[in-house]
């Protein structure tokens, strides 16, 4: 079976011309392949955010991951790049994304029930047809406010030169 992951309910103005609506959060048949969506959480004013190493903290992925589980959802992607722990120049290592995915790695480790999986050992199931989409982590003004600290640090240590 073939997969996609292109389908991001968390970037409504991205230039992906994939017929799905953001309400599409759950594993589905579209055109020939699997669609795997992208997780995303509630944010600010009803908008949602994707659920990206660079895009939300190690908290607010943790938070996400501890979510899904109590809400019995069955799979949650999440997207990273292999340049995201890089500077936006590619020269030098993002100490702050770094240690973000350390800390989720290890905290992910450490919330009973939860494993990782590829799709090849563990492909995500397709949701039936009438299945809804799970509710998404509602928005924490406290999270978002420490995100855009963090990311602030971030873009002074680490964005273009």
């Amino acid at each position: 079976m073939d997969f996609d992951t292109s389908h991001c309910p968390g970037i409504a103005a991205s230039a992906c011309a994939i017929s799905l609506r953001p309400d599409d959060r759950q594993p589905l048949r579209h055109c020939g392949v699997t669609e795997v969506p992208i997780g995303c959480i509630a944010g600010p004013g009803g908008r949602l955010r994707h659920l990206q190493l660079t895009a939300l903290t190690h908290a607010e992925l943790l938070a996400a991951v501890r979510h899904a589980t109590a809400t019995s959802e069955a799979s949650l992607t999440l997207l990273s790049h292999s340049f995201e722990l890089l500077s936006r120049d590619r020269t030098r290592i993002n100490h702050i994304v770094k240690r973000r995915f350390e800390r989720f790695c290890a905290g992910l480790a450490a919330i009973r029930g939860v494993t990782s999986a590829t799709y090849g050992t563990q492909p995500p199931a397709v949701a039936g047809n009438n299945a809804r989409s799970p509710p998404l982590l509602p928005h924490s003004l406290l999270r978002t406010g420490l995100r855009y600290a963090e990311q602030a640090v971030a873009n002074a240590l680490y964005g273009a030169r």
